[in-house]
């Protein structure tokens, strides 16, 4: 599924924004602070329901507004539209889809696959494990139809077993939310385990092409120890684990380990480098959801171009294209527009809040001389 539509009103510097977006490549050109990011913020935020620059939503909201809603018409490969909203108050959210109010935005997310590669994308490398296992909880998400229902229950007991364990409740208490919890985690390990095995044979193949001298492992870390169930490690763990008032062992403690050939990513590859190893892992990660489901989505990259030389962008933009998806790049001048085969992207100017379509391909760009 791909965005035809997209109207922005109210959301940080962008007032009132409506745009058609071509469904193969679309870049966005204009100085810093002119509002680019935020048009990719807004697509985030309607397959996500949240701003993947920061926790609080309420920072969207214009200045001295108390609303901002975002609305796009998205069409599959069938043919069929769908209408998507989200609008955000000071006091929460409301999502629709096709004119329905929905309760999660989980529901906006089933219509909607977005990622986003940007300048703090190298974070996934270098930063806590959260951030590795919701670039792996998206893939299965989208793979693994009960993976959403096994989630939400996982929570659930997660949520009740912490509240016992704080009150100091007795073991017959826990007991029955260990086992509860046990039963939905082993079965969302056992699918991120499976989606793992197969990410990583796609993610040697994507570091072959960005940057063929990293050799990467990836390790999937369960978040519990290895030779004992989850219900074994959670009972081992319920005297410490009452102590502190929450639960240390589980799948919520899960991470995926890289480490190259000479030691741990974070520590071996530069800042630039780790950011062409999120690449390799985003577009792998898009490859394995289309293999398994024959669909696409859009793939949002921030300001990359600035990060990377020209070498590189341009091996970068190749794989990017050659993915199949809708691609929404921003950058700080028409330069990306002017790298071969993106001939047929459509250009947007921003400038201070302000998104206008040039009406024009980039093979219609003319390279500046000298």
């Amino acid at each position: 599924m791909v965005l035809k539509r997209l109207c922005i009103e109210r959301l940080r510097c962008l007032r009132q924004v409506e745009l058609t977006l071509a469904p193969t490549v679309n870049i966005f050109v204009g100085p810093n602070a002119a509002g680019k990011t935020s048009v990719l913020e807004a697509i985030y935020l309607l397959s996500r329901g949240k701003s993947f620059r920061t926790r609080h939503t309420t920072e969207l909201i214009q200045s001295g507004e108390q609303v901002c809603r975002c609305v796009a018409q998205a069409s599959a490969s069938g043919g069929a539209v769908h209408r998507l909203g989200i609008e955000l108050t000071r006091a929460g959210r409301r999502v629709r889809v096709d004119g329905r109010t929905v309760r999660s935005a989980r529901e906006l997310t089933r219509f909607l696959r977005v990622q986003v590669v940007d300048p703090e994308s190298h974070r996934l490398v270098s930063g806590g494990p959260g951030n590795r296992r919701g670039l792996l909880d998206w893939g299965v998400f989208h793979v693994e139809p009960k993976f959403p229902a096994q989630w939400v229950e996982y929570g659930r007991a997660l949520t009740q077993r912490n509240a016992l364990l704080r009150v100091g409740a007795p073991d017959r208490e826990v007991a029955p939310w260990e086992h509860a919890l046990a039963l939905a985690g082993e079965r969302l390990t056992a699918q991120r385990a499976k989606w793992i095995s197969e990410l990583t044979r796609l993610v040697a193949e994507e570091l072959e092409y960005v940057m063929p001298e990293c050799v990467l492992r990836l390790e999937f870390r369960r978040g519990w120890p290895e030779g004992r169930t989850l219900e074994e490690a959670l009972a081992a763990a319920r005297t410490g684990d009452r102590r502190v008032g929450y639960t240390r062992v589980g799948p919520h403690r899960a991470d995926v380990v890289l480490t190259t050939g000479l030691g741990p990513a974070a520590r071996m590859l530069s800042q630039g480098q780790q950011k062409l190893l999120v690449l390799a892992l985003v577009i792998a990660q898009f490859r394995l959801v289309s293999e398994r489901t024959g669909g696409g989505g859009v793939l949002l990259v921030d300001d990359l171009a600035a990060e990377l030389d020209r070498h590189h962008w341009e091996i970068a933009m190749a794989r990017l294209r050659a993915l199949g998806v809708q691609l929404v790049v921003t950058a700080l001048d028409e330069a990306v527009a002017m790298m071969p085969g993106n001939e047929e992207a459509q250009l947007f100017h921003v400038e201070q809040g302000v998104v206008r379509d040039t009406g024009r391909r980039a093979s219609h760009v003319v390279a500046p001389q000298g």
